[in-house]
């Protein structure tokens, strides 16, 4: 046959992208869509059907070095692709091998992000824990340090945390402004900068939002049951 295969950029791409995203869905309807392509109304020659089938795997490859998943390319080894790949005599066998190809990578990919994401996540939590009674500190500061992108960062948090970053950062300070209150009698200025607020404004907003009382009225329902 004289056909030749034609698998572009744009194509690659957007395998590239879903295989990172970890959608198995749309990779395979990609997958798919390039069988049919090629296979459809005709064949290929056996050798423009390797370069096809070794450039949808480089394809893969590409999307996890980008990732920059720790033991990709031992993974990738284990799945021994050659092998399958080449162990193939018809059509459908070359695309069931593929296709398995494509979703264990998609898993691996999935579970590699999962656990680089918990690692963020970790280390914002790290980070807020011993400095959030700083008043400079802020999501875009944290994602700094970790040198991210505030929305990816408090995207990430949000979704193994379910809360903001923000969330977490208040109620870390309200724990501590709450055991200021109860243990001394410092005015609310001064607690509030101990916990990383400017002013009482601050602090009295964060109380209010998320116990319902201001400062004032927590001490003294403190006072309260103590006496």
């Amino acid at each position: 046959p004289e056909r030749q295969y034609n698998y572009p950029l744009e194509t690659e791409q957007q395998l590239i992208n879903s295989i990172k995203i970890g959608d198995l869905k749309i990779a395979r309807d990609i997958m798919n869509n390039v069988f049919k392509n090629h296979f459809s109304k005709g064949i290929l020659s056996i050798e423009m059907t390797k370069c096809l089938l070794f450039d949808l795997m480089s394809t893969m490859i590409k999307a996890m070095n980008d990732l920059n998943i720790q033991d990709s390319s031992a993974f990738i080894e284990g799945l021994n692709p050659v092998a399958r790949l080449s162990g193939a005599e018809t059509v459908i066998e070359m695309k069931y091998e593929m296709m398995y190809i494509l979703e264990k990578v998609c898993e691996y990919v999935d579970s590699g992000k999962r656990e680089n994401n918990q690692k963020i996540v970790d280390r914002v939590i790290e980070i807020i824990d011993s400095s959030y009674n700083d008043a400079n500190m802020c999501i875009t500061n944290i994602a700094s340090e970790l040198g991210l992108t505030g929305p990816y960062v408090s995207k990430i948090f949000r979704d193994q945390m379910g809360e903001g970053i923000q969330d977490y950062i208040n109620k870390a300070r309200l724990k501590l402004a709450k055991s200021l209150l109860v243990e001394n009698q410092n005015n609310l200025d001064t607690i509030a900068k101990t916990v990383g607020y400017t002013n009482s404004n601050g602090l009295i907003r964060v109380f209010k939002k998320y116990e319902g009382l201001t400062p004032g009225q927590f001490r003294e329902m403190s006072d309260s049951s103590s006496n």
